[in-house]
């Protein structure tokens, strides 16, 4: 069995796993985006089953640290939340930061 996906900026891998005789798919989802505050993003594709983690780096040559907040999204099998902050840990909010994500789920 062949996984598939969308290799671009914004795209995914579903990769087939084959677990106790049943086929399931690892998805890897990643993205760029910019954000001017707190700002949620969605997913090429949804998490069918879980969403499991993510990950977020400031690709901003300001200087500044990027986290992800995933604890306020409902529905974190469609979305992520991006928070930019500062190294003191202040919400970034007076101007564009580009942030590079990537989720994991399946």
């Amino acid at each position: 069995m062949l996984g598939n996906g969308f290799l671009s900026q914004n795209g995914y891998a579903q990769i087939p796993l084959s677990i106790e005789g049943t086929i399931k798919f690892l998805i890897v989802q990643w993205g760029s985006s910019v954000a001017y505050g707190p700002r949620y993003f969605t997913y090429p594709i949804s998490f069918p089953n879980n969403y499991l983690c993510s990950f977020a780096t400031s690709n901003d040559v300001g200087g500044s640290f990027v986290s992800v907040d995933t604890a306020k999204i409902a529905n974190l099998k469609t979305q992520i939340h991006l928070s930019p902050y500062s190294v003191s840990g202040v919400v970034i909010s007076e101007r564009v930061v580009a942030i590079n994500w990537l989720s994991i789920g399946y």
